[in-house]
């Protein structure tokens, strides 16, 4: 879930939320089920005056509104194909860009979630489309679904306003992601220093001043990255820097980590009486883990310290009566390039 996706929730009862939710998106299938029924072309976008169709960001996954130029979660750059000439009023169509696949706007330069530029058609010409068909029920206009529909409606745009205007005075810890006033200085959760921003303000392109949706990570106008975006990049090299600084203290008998990726440690006592290490690494490979491996091989680890699990993911070492345990059984169980491994002191 999105930072903006988390404040509205937060902001609103969340059963009530996930309730209308569900109740509309089964609305929204149930309309788009009955047009295809009437003549709708199956597959085909079902028209929403003056609105471009959503669209799925190749690269992150995310489905981002009609009208972008970059993606907001990944900052990939948006294909742009030529609108055609308006027809009685009609709004020119979107464009898809070709580094992530996100749908904006015909007009915008750049894409808002990757900061790819977009070469503009000459005058009068068109640029050749590359925007996929939309899914079916795509860009569906909630009037169409009658006066519920546009209650729905109108209570999302409620939400939105409330989260738009709190975020003026409110600002996200890097550290922790908890909120703080626009007057506190030091995060109340963990003690960590809050940006002097306030979370609206660092979605405020610091190159052309374009207001951004709380979402994006790179300006919909002119590609550049956010102030946001900055800071959670710089929180993340300060955790990491600060496990490998304390990796002496924590886990001095475990070789320190030399993979690289973003790290995050956490620890907890288990009813045993034995400690666990639980090390998080993003944009880290399988070989990463593997070169690992050899390293705790070097320090004296090896299979075998436990009968019930002789395999290369527990490697032991027994030192002065302790006995230090690595575990990589989870490995990258949580998706491609996060690992997670476990460091236990008994």
């Amino acid at each position: 879930m999105g930072l903006f996706d988390k404040m509205i929730k937060d902001g609103l009862n969340g059963a009530l939320g996930e309730a209308v939710g569900k109740t509309l998106s089964e609305m929204t299938a149930s309309k788009t089920g009955e047009q295809a029924g009437q003549g709708a072309v199956p597959g085909a976008a079902v028209p929403n005056a003056g609105a471009a169709a959503a669209t799925v960001c190749p690269q992150c996954g995310q489905t981002v509104a009609g009208g972008q130029k970059f993606c907001p979660g990944c900052g990939a750059g948006l294909a742009q194909p030529a609108a055609a000439a308006p027809a009685g009023g009609e709004a020119a169509s979107a464009k898809v860009c070709p580094k992530c696949g996100q749908t904006v706007g015909a007009e915008q330069k750049f894409c808002p979630g990757c900061g790819t530029g977009f070469s503009q058609p000459e005058a009068g010409g068109a640029a050749p489309s590359s925007q996929p068909a939309a899914a079916p029920g795509a860009g569906l206009n909630l009037e169409a679904l009658g006066g519920l529909g546009g209650l729905f409606s109108t209570i999302q745009q409620a939400a939105t306003g409330i989260v738009n205007e709190a975020a003026k005075s409110m600002k996200i810890c890097p550290q922790c992601g908890q909120p703080a006033g626009a007057d506190q200085k030091f995060c109340p959760g963990c003690g960590a220093e809050l940006p002097q921003a306030t979370l609206s303000e660092g979605f405020i392109c610091p190159q052309c001043g374009k207001e951004n949706k709380l979402t994006a990570k790179f300006c919909a106008d002119c590609g550049a990255k956010l102030p946001n975006t900055i800071s959670e990049e710089e929180a993340v090299k300060a955790k990491t820097a600060a496990v490998l600084e304390n990796w002496p203290q924590e886990l001095a008998v475990f070789p320190k980590w030399n993979g690289g990726g973003a790290l995050s440690l956490e620890k907890e006592f288990d009813s045993d009486g034995s400690w666990w290490y639980m090390l998080s690494a993003d944009g880290v490979t399988m070989q990463d883990l593997i070169s690992y491996r050899q390293l705790l091989f070097q320090h004296g680890f090896a299979p075998g310290g436990d009968p019930q699990r002789p395999d290369i993911h527990n490697l032991y070492k027994t030192e002065n009566g302790v006995r230090w345990h690595f575990s990589s059984e989870d490995g990258f169980g949580g998706g491609d390039n996060q690992l997670c491994v476990y460091y236990r002191i008994a």
